[in-house]
């Protein structure tokens, strides 16, 4: 949850600000963030440098989603019984490497 705060927080206004802090002098051409005319923005490189910005950080949080759901599983899986013995409705042999996470 505090990830998904800082990510919408402040991860993309400092994006968006130093987007327009570091081309804030073009003023004429293909990377101008003043631009008002769309016909000339569906042409320009700011279209798709701004596109390549997008992919990147989708790409980046995928990449972030996989790695944590992965460290998710192997926590898991230390956990999980080896085997399980039923011997009686109050008797079970659980064998294990770990101390299990509910008894």
């Amino acid at each position: 949850n505090s990830l998904t705060n800082y990510i919408k927080d402040n991860f993309i206004s400092n994006i968006i600000s130093s987007i327009k802090n570091n081309f804030k002098d073009i003023k004429k051409g293909w990377f101008n963030v003043d631009e008002s005319s769309l016909e000339v923005y569906i042409y320009s490189t700011l279209k798709r440098f701004l596109i390549r910005i997008n992919l990147t950080i989708e790409d980046s949080i995928r990449d972030l989603m996989y790695r944590s759901t992965g460290l998710y599983v192997e926590t898991i899986n230390k956990f999980v019984p080896k085997r399980i013995n039923i011997i009686s409705s109050s008797k079970i042999d659980i064998s294990t490497k770990s101390f299990p996470l509910f008894v």
